[in-house]
């Protein structure tokens, strides 16, 4: 049939007449935008037919049978597409059927997707298959059209479920909701509602997507006025695909998001980490483009960083404005002037991992100056509108004091005051503290700030470049004898102070490389740090680097470790002038006291035998005390040693002394061998005992019926040896014991289980029943 309307008039033909085996329930056009030429028919009995029409207006049409699976039962309302993708986004020539019974069963071939369904509709555009339900709890639901083209009926049902519900969460809406439309240039659904309003809604399932495709086709600005009406995380940008984004996507979003707002709010959500790994799940069918580069920037997502995402973007998007400034123009061709990114590019230096807030009041000053904001002669450029609103602005990314303490970490004290000004920081408080650091020399001023910030390591450079005046300041720790020392020895005695207080030895060791003196001074005191620590070794080698080494230093510092070795070195070092005499009472006389402390375990830097074995080296060494060397080997139980040293010295006193001492420990070996089986023998007469006891018990209760069988009398005798404590059959199995158990009724009695427990003829904690003896005696009284 040719239809044709005119103006208020309408005809219509008949061109051609194509039987068919059946009537026709219904006619519908392919969904797909591309076949217009073409329509699918479905008769009485749920069959379908595809009509073809011809190129040639003078030939008619065709009709064949469809190649779609025929639906479960006649459909008055279906919808078709003609060539469906997969999920690999390849076109195949499947056809997808869906449509809804009189009984509102919404039916995909012989499926019932839902037995619920008011109205459906097929959007190609957006790639999903929308269906409203009906019900008390009515749904606007979604299913993936690849999801639908990949369905295999030959499939197991749970494995189809997996594949048609991967989509997104559905959306509630009024009870009797119908789908009208939805928009193909917009991911807006178009219900009509039980009352014959309509209503525009944006559903998730829709929106995600649709967003997803413009940042894949670099239609940032599009993306960003979606995303911010709808309340999507600006993460995805860059998350989506990272190495993009990166490469050549942050020149493109920076020119096509014109709104400086907007760049600010992109920066201020960024944080480290994918969200599209558990917030915004890229489906398996989401239609990716088939260009090979960005296939392989998806394949090389698991290799970026995102721990450090917030830095990698944020130094990308400053080089790229920055950029846009010095030209002059953005890449799409807009004009911009000189500051035009000047919030963003703070933004980005606030919202680094750590801030960057000295490079972000450097770029305020900086631009203040530049541009001479309009302040009268006697006023910083600071202090003018433009410098003023980008203080205020930086300081809503981070607190005031924070930014107080940054521009005073930069001795720059007018822009000390710029940041204080706005703030809630009282006039009395900073004013002075500037004014005063303005009245102190460069140096002092710097140390002073330094201070303040506990940025100790510069202050120490600073107080070393300054010059002492009487007007300085010092430490309250620090108390200098003016009257026996110069001004350079008072400041260096103050540096030392400082250096000492705050642990700087080693940067010093670097600003005083050229002066041997207090280089030296430094030294000595880094020595008596480690020795106070602990660390005597390296306390040593310190006091040994001094020039000349400080000897005294490093043989405390050896005594209190007790590497008696580098002692001894050090203190023939120290006595090498004196006289042979001399050198051999202190040697004995130091020799006897660090043997002692290492017998005695004093330093604890080795065992008993070891430090006995050591003691004696040293005083066969050094003191040339045989007797005492030979005492401390048979302490440390080395007779053979002891006995070695006699013979090499001569003192056959001492060799019966080291036989005597090893014969004697033998023989105490042997008693307490002897003690020792002794004692087993004891244990096991007492095991032997409850052995019988526990016979005698189970014989009785046998006898006496309160054991069904006897068990074998050797079932549980290991188990009950291991449970019976040795301290029991010391202390209380003695054989006066066993009689008193005996002689009182009372058994040592033991079940399966391998445990002992004491057990009396009149048990009280027994019920009364007939079965034992307490209640086996009386009988039961009846109720009358």
């Amino acid at each position: 049939i040719d239809v044709t309307i005119n103006g208020a008039c309408s005809s219509a033909n008949v061109v051609a007449r194509l039987p068919t085996e059946g009537k026709i329930l219904r006619i519908a056009n392919w969904s797909d935008t591309q076949r217009l030429s073409g329509a699918l028919v479905e008769l009485n009995d749920g069959s379908l037919l595809e009509y073809e029409s011809s190129p040639n207006t003078s030939v008619q049409g065709s009709i064949a049978p469809s190649h779609a699976e025929s639906l479960l039962e006649p459909c008055p309302w279906i919808a078709g597409l003609h060539s469906a993708e997969s999920t690999a986004g390849q076109a195949c020539n499947k056809r997808i059927v869906v449509g809804v019974s009189r009984r509102a069963r919404l039916y995909f071939g012989e499926r019932i997707l839902s037995d619920a369904c008011s109205s459906f509709i097929l959007t190609p555009t957006h790639q999903f298959l929308s269906y409203a339900t009906l019900g008390s709890r009515s749904q606007l639901r979604f299913i993936p059209l690849s999801a639908l083209a990949d369905y295999d009926p030959l499939m197991g049902s749970e494995e189809n479920v997996v594949t048609l519900g991967e989509g997104y969460e559905p959306r509630n809406v009024e009870r009797g909701s119908r789908v009208v439309a939805i928009l193909a240039e917009a991911p807006t659904t178009v219900l009509q509602l039980p009352r014959g309003n309509l209503e525009g809604v944006y559903p998730r399932a829709l929106v995600l997507p649709f967003v997803m495709h413009l940042i894949e086709k670099g239609r940032y600005g599009e993306a960003m006025e979606v995303m911010r009406r709808q309340k999507i995380d600006l993460n995805l940008f860059c998350d989506m695909d990272p190495f993009n984004f990166l490469d050549g996507g942050v020149a493109s979003f920076i020119a096509q998001v014109d709104k400086i707002d907007y760049l600010n709010l992109f920066i201020s959500c960024l944080f480290d980490g994918d969200i599209t790994e558990w917030k915004y799940r890229v489906p398996a069918w989401f239609h990716r483009s088939t260009n090979n580069d960005t296939e392989e920037s998806w394949k090389k997502k698991d290799n970026f960083d995102f721990p450090t995402k917030v830095n990698q973007v944020c130094i990308k998007m400053r080089e790229v404005m920055m950029q846009f400034e010095s030209d002059g123009k953005t890449s799409t061709g807009t004009e911009v002037n000189g500051d035009h990114y000047l919030l963003p590019i703070l933004s980005t230096f606030a919202k680094q991992s750590p801030p960057k807030l000295e490079d972000a009041l450097s770029m305020i000053r900086r631009n203040a100056l530049s541009k001479g904001s309009p302040c009268s002669d006697n006023k910083s450029p600071l202090l003018g509108e433009r410098a003023q609103s980008s203080i205020q602005y930086l300081a809503f990314l981070a607190d005031y004091p924070l930014l107080f303490d940054t521009a005073l970490g930069m001795y720059d004290f007018d822009l000390a005051r710029a940041v204080a000004r706005n703030s809630q920081m009282d006039p009395k408080g900073y004013l002075p503290l500037l004014k005063r650091l303005r009245s102190l020399p460069e140096s002092m001023a710097k140390y002073e700030v330094d201070i303040r910030l506990e940025r100790f390591e510069s202050a120490l450079t600073h107080l070393v470049r300054s010059v002492v005046t009487a007007s300085d300041t010092t430490e309250a720790s620090v108390d200098l004898s003016t009257e026996v020392m110069s001004k350079d020895d008072q400041h260096f005695e103050r540096c030392l102070s400082f250096i000492e207080k705050h642990k700087l030895h080693r940067l010093g060791l670097v600003l005083y490389e050229n002066n041997v003196t207090c280089r030296n001074k430094i030294l000595v005191s880094l020595g008596e740090r480690l020795l106070s620590e602990g660390d005597g070794q390296a306390a040593i080698s310190i006091f040994c680097s001094v020039d000349p080494p400080e000897i005294d230093g490093a043989k405390k510092a050896a005594q209190i470790c007790g590497d008696w070795q580098s002692f001894f070195a050090l203190l023939d070092e120290s006595i090498a002038k004196d006289s042979e005499e001399s050198k051999s009472s202190q040697r004995m006389y130091f020799a006897d006291e660090i043997a002692n402390e290492i017998a005695a375990g004093m330093n604890a830097v080795c065992g008993k035998r070891q430090g006995y074995e050591r003691a004696a080296r040293i005083l066969l060494d050094y003191s040339k005390d045989v007797l005492g060397a030979v005492d401390m080997l048979i302490k440390a139980e080395m007779w053979s040693e002891g006995r070695r040293i006699a013979r090499l010295h001569g003192r056959n006193d001492l060799v019966k002394k080291c036989i005597d001492a090893a014969v004697s420990y033998g023989l105490k070996c042997i008693d307490d061998f002897d003690n020792r089986a002794i004692e087993f023998k004891e244990t096991n007469k007492r095991y032997q005992k409850c052995l019988v006891l526990r016979k005698d018990a189970k014989r009785k209760e046998a006898a006496e019926g309160l054991l069904d069988a006897v068990a074998d009398d050797t079932e549980s005798t290991f188990s009950m040896a291991s449970n019976l404590s040795n301290t029991s059959l010391r202390s209380s199995m003695s054989g006066s014991s066993v009689g008193s158990v005996t002689s009182v009724s009372s058994v040592i009695s033991a079940g399966d289980v391998s445990t002992f427990s004491m057990i009396s003829e009149e048990d009280v904690m027994k019920h009364k029943s007939k079965y034992n003896k307490l209640g086996g005696g009386k009988k039961k009284k009846k109720k009358k």
